[in-house]
């Protein structure tokens, strides 16, 4: 089952697009979040949705009213993405808050996503993969000592646990548990005969993103 979350506002055309353009099915779910309380302009919207909705056979359809307090706006929208579905996330320009907090919540819950940023004078925007790594980076933020073991690597493909022991002067256990936390995260890999470390792409953007 697939589940679209669209964080709507006053105009529904990009979230009928979506659905169209991904051939929704009396099998996926569709969630919309709208800001809490909500205006006459947004339920406008929400039933022309609704209403296209239930011409393509879509069975389950849930509306969440999303508090403007940071705290339960995040968690109300968390429980949007509580399982392990396929998730397709829609956000228009025009939703205000929710636009930042449909992103909070979808960093904070784990979940991969393909993102369409809707932008009213603009054309469907193509789905943006929000991949798993990334978001565990951003839920874990890298400790001074991650950084410098990454940079190091990305500097010297390819480099061996004893040669980044001796060149940043930390006992090899210490190193080998950072390998292993960049590992976890999706930054570095082992390959080769030696088993050499190498940074993944996305480890060269955060080593990049982290000099000093």
């Amino acid at each position: 089952m697939r589940v679209f979350v669209f964080a709507l506002g006053a105009h529904e055309d990009h979230a009928i697009k979506i659905l169209s353009s991904s051939g929704v099915t009396t099998e996926d779910k569709v969630v919309v979040l709208v800001t809490k309380p909500i205006s006459p302009e947004v339920r406008k919207a929400y039933n022309s949705l609704k209403e296209f909705t239930s011409k393509m056979g879509v069975k389950k359809l849930e509306l969440i009213e999303v508090p403007s307090d940071l705290s339960q706006g995040i968690l109300s929208i968390v429980n949007a993405f509580s399982d392990n579905s396929e998730y397709i996330v829609g956000i228009s320009e025009d939703a205000g808050y929710l636009v930042i907090l449909t992103f909070i919540a979808l960093i904070l819950s784990g979940r991969n996503a393909l993102m369409h940023l809707c932008i009213e004078s603009s054309e469907l925007s193509e789905g943006i993969l929000i991949p798993k790594p990334l978001i565990k980076v951003l839920q874990n933020p890298l400790k001074e000592g991650e950084v410098r073991v990454l940079q190091e690597i990305v500097k010297n493909p390819g480099i061996s646990d004893e040669e980044l022991a001796y060149v940043i002067g930390k006992k090899l256990k210490t190193i080998k548990s950072i390998i292993a936390s960049l590992r976890n995260l999706g930054l570095v890999i082992r390959k080769g005969r030696r088993r050499g470390i190498y940074s993944t792409e996305l480890g060269k953007v955060i080593a990049e993103v982290m000099k000093p």
